[in-house]
């Protein structure tokens, strides 16, 4: 199975990420409760991999970019949503600068 495959593949085989000073391994794909988790970050600009995984990292992010492929919510005041971050592939566009937004992180 492609996904089975695709699992192995990236846990056992993580992408090493070169910043200026240190590196670090980091995990794209991981499973959870049987799903298949992603983290996809910007820290990636610098990693080094073989061409085919950067193919793939490359195909994904051009289709994560395409707004048919983006569920887009605007959130008003006191507004909050809840979400798994292992499960849902997330970002967030700009925010005023003078906003008070406020971020919680809750782990359960």
């Amino acid at each position: 199975m492609f996904l089975d495959w695709l699992f192995y593949y990236f846990v056992m085989n993580v992408l090493l990420v070169f910043p200026m000073i240190n590196f670090f391994q980091k995990r794209i794909f991981s499973r959870i409760e049987g799903n298949i988790g992603i983290s996809f970050s910007p820290l990636l600009n610098n990693f080094k991999c073989t061409e085919e995984v950067y193919s793939m990292l490359m195909d994904i992010n051009i289709f994560i970019h395409q707004k048919e492929n983006q569920c887009r919510l605007h959130l008003r005041e006191n507004q909050c949503i809840v979400f798994s971050n292992y499960l849902y592939l997330h970002s967030r566009t700009r925010f005023p600068k003078d906003s008070q937004r406020t971020l919680f992180r809750f782990w359960f």
